[in-house]
């Protein structure tokens, strides 16, 4: 499995005769640390999940077979 790195979408809004003081630097790169920092929780949280829920249905496959949770009738 290969994961892929997306591109940064690139801010057309920004304008072009606008100076860029080291304040706007100071916090573009806050927020982009924030979203790398999110991103990497998420894909290592995605990546911990995955082999349990995997094993959790290979093993409720073998037990029971034909399960079909749209199925069951409730007793009421």
């Amino acid at each position: 499995m290969k994961i892929e790195q997306l591109d940064e979408p690139i801010d057309s809004s920004v304008d072009a005769n606008r100076s860029n003081n080291s304040d706007d630097d100071q916090e573009r790169r806050l927020i982009t640390v924030r979203v790398d920092a999110k991103r990497a929780l998420v894909g290592a949280g995605a990546r911990i999940l995955f082999y349990p829920t995997l094993l959790y249905n290979v093993f409720r496959n073998k037990i029971q077979a034909e399960f079909r949770w749209w199925d069951q009738i409730d007793q009421v």
